[in-house]
């Protein structure tokens, strides 16, 4: 049921078919059950569209925080993206490489260029999260010898307290540029 929580084209596009369908029945017969039918299930497409954004799936969740981690890179906030790396011991290795890294590089633009939901894999309970996608930065000209970057990122993220935050991650240029 992962489809409805998550995508509401489905349902909307079966109401559509399924509404036309009660359009020919309607001028077919010219019965007016058909015209109640056809508003009953407008009104039913409607709440499942607003159902469907009212539930935050995990999935959705890791989504939102990997966009306000980018937005963090884009705008160089090197604290506000240290704060979404989880302080744990096994992390400092991740948290010293971030920090050099932006200490020595001005980002311009940051993109997740290819992020699928299948990418997305979570434990049982759904408070750890593996993700793999594509991402590029653009850099001020200056310190490196290019100004776009591609990284194949492979993140691991685990819920605390309510928050999604970085526990592992390695970066690496994935097509030998």
């Amino acid at each position: 049921m992962t489809w409805f929580t998550e995508n509401p084209l489905p349902p909307v596009l079966i109401g559509i078919v399924v509404e036309a369908m009660l359009v020919v029945a309607l001028f077919r017969t010219g019965k007016r059950a058909f015209l109640w039918a056809m508003l009953g299930l407008a009104a039913a497409v409607i709440g499942i569209v607003i159902l469907e954004r009212m539930i935050i799936t995990p999935r959705e969740e890791v989504k939102a925080a990997l966009e306000e981690i980018r937005l963090l890179v884009e705008t160089n906030d090197r604290q506000g993206l240290l704060k979404r790396i989880d302080s744990n011991p096994d992390a400092a290795r991740l948290r010293n490489q971030v920090q050099n890294d932006l200490t020595q590089i001005t980002v311009t633009e940051a993109t997740i260029t290819d992020l699928r939901d299948e990418d997305i894999k979570f434990n049982e309970s759904s408070t750890f999260a593996d993700v793999s996608f594509i991402g590029a930065i653009s850099l001020k000209p200056g310190r490196v010898p290019r100004d776009r970057l591609v990284f194949r990122f492979e993140v691991d993220m685990i819920k605390k307290d309510g928050i999604w935050i970085v526990s592992a991650a390695d970066y690496r240029l994935p097509f030998g540029q």
